[in-house]
């Protein structure tokens, strides 16, 4: 393990509010170590003093050992920032999906990485959960819509909702019926 660059230790980086972690390269693009801020510490729950200096792979950080390479790989030859989404393992276990920039710098002389981590799983299980409910609301609404018989939603006294039998059934577009008290029919 090498000496923690200052710029690791200087507050900025340390107490950035963004996890944040920063991995010093050699010339031939192979990562020296790895250093972690507290924000960093806190996401992922690990214990700040552990880790310093390891990299992702000692602990098994990454579920895609190979997008880990590629992305880091790809920064370094390219010097382009990379962003991937990733699952990325927590000191529990548990997985999180996390936005990952990778960004080659050179910061005070050092030649590195610096990687900035955005959990993004409470984000994604919303949006998994709205895909289901819409589909659940697809099959309801093809299910209502194909039966024979007159459907209508009542809220508060009013229509808020029918099917193309009621509409048939009361002569009236669906427009009409929307809005409408169904004791007024």
């Amino acid at each position: 393990m090498s000496q923690t660059p200052a710029f690791v230790s200087d507050d900025l980086f340390d107490l950035a509010p963004v996890p944040l972690s920063w991995t010093p390269m050699s010339a031939d693009g192979t990562p020296i170590a790895s250093y972690w801020n507290r924000a960093w510490c806190d996401t992922f729950g690990y214990a700040f003093a552990h880790i310093q200096g390891k990299q992702g792979n000692a602990f098994n950080l990454w579920r895609d050992e190979p997008l880990r390479e590629t992305v880091l790989a790809r920064a370094h030859a390219e010097g382009t920032k990379q962003v991937v989404e990733a699952d990325m393992r927590v000191a529990d276990g548990r997985w999180l999906r996390v936005i990952v920039t990778v960004q080659a710098v050179h910061v005070q002389g050092q030649y590195g990485l610096l990687t900035a981590y955005q959990d993004v799983t409470a984000q994604r299980e919303l949006d998994e959960e709205r895909a289901r409910a819409e589909s659940s609301l697809r099959e309801f609404r093809e299910m209502v819509e194909s039966v024979n018989d007159a459907m209508l939603l009542v809220e508060d006294f009013y229509i808020i909702e029918c099917n193309p039998a009621a509409e048939r059934l009361y002569g009236l577009p669906r427009e009409r019926l929307i809005g409408s008290r169904p004791q007024d029919l």
